[in-house]
């Protein structure tokens, strides 16, 4: 089994003078192989399923929702 030892999350938001803003998102990871039954493809899909999970939270927690009457509820 892989191991996952560093995931870092990056959010940074901006706002420009138009009112527009801008939220950007970046995601590193290192992983390290645990035994010879590893492999790349074996670590990618784990690493994308924990980096995929990772981002879907960011999204939930800094992306703001739309100014728009359309999607109020």
């Amino acid at each position: 089994m892989s191991v996952i030892s560093e995931l870092r999350l990056t959010v940074s938001r901006t706002l420009n003078l138009g009112n527009y803003e801008n939220v950007k998102i970046e995601v590193g990871a290192v992983v390290g192989k645990d035994s010879d039954d590893d492999t790349p493809e074996k670590m990618r899909d784990r690493l994308l399923d924990e980096v995929g999970q990772l981002v879907e939270e960011a999204i939930k927690d800094h992306v703001p929702k739309r100014r728009s009457r359309i999607n109020e509820d």
